[in-house]
């Protein structure tokens, strides 16, 4: 654990990221529920 103080913020939390299944899946979920909200937004914008 202590080697990451040493790099980046950025990259410790890369891989907090890789090694945390659950905010990927919360990750892709996010992206999911987006992508339905703009299928919704332009849908009703070309009726």
């Amino acid at each position: 654990m202590t080697n990451i103080h040493k790099t980046g913020g950025r990259e410790s939390m890369k891989h907090l990221t890789t090694e945390w299944p659950l905010l990927k899946e919360l990750e892709e979920q996010l992206v999911r529920t987006l992508q339905k909200v703009f299928a919704v937004l332009l849908a009703a914008l070309l009726e």
